[in-house]
């Protein structure tokens, strides 16, 4: 297992648990790559998410979505997510939002910009935030960290 965050996984402060914090999610559900015994993205995202003080009841994880149709899939059937705010990066992004729409999903984005915090949405198709990371509705109407 990685001891330090995989640079794509996890960027400092952790842009998933920054929306949390800011009042953006309910829950942090986190899908990722942990095939192996010597490679576990989810591992690490959560160690990181609970070192910045989310509740471990708030951290859902995904150990079946190792792909990003397989993680959204999963979100809506297993997990009961309508509404999603997607946090990756802007390699897999335009794909993860067509594949949210494709589901039925209503997805917004947060594409983490690297700088020491902040992030900017995009894809939202015309509403900033549509929802949270995984809940029935926002928590809050702040804005999102920038």
């Amino acid at each position: 297992m990685p001891t330090e965050p995989h640079p794509h996984a996890v960027r400092p402060p952790h842009p998933g648990v920054e929306l949390y914090q800011a009042g953006w999610a309910d829950k942090l559900l986190m899908s990722g790559d942990n095939r192996s015994q010597d490679y576990n993205e989810l591992a690490t995202m959560h160690r990181v998410a609970l070192e910045k003080g989310v509740p471990q009841a708030d951290v859902v994880l995904d150990y079946a979505g190792l792909s990003t149709y397989d993680s959204l899939y999963r979100a809506r059937d297993i997990f009961g997510v309508k509404k999603v705010v997607i946090v990756t990066q802007e390699y897999h992004m335009y794909r993860a939002l067509y594949l949210a729409r494709a589901l039925g999903l209503r997805p917004g984005a947060w594409l983490p910009t690297g700088r020491t915090t902040g992030g900017r949405p995009c894809g939202t198709s015309g509403r900033s935030w549509p929802g949270t990371r995984m809940s029935s509705g926002p928590s809050s109407s702040r804005s999102p960290p920038t």
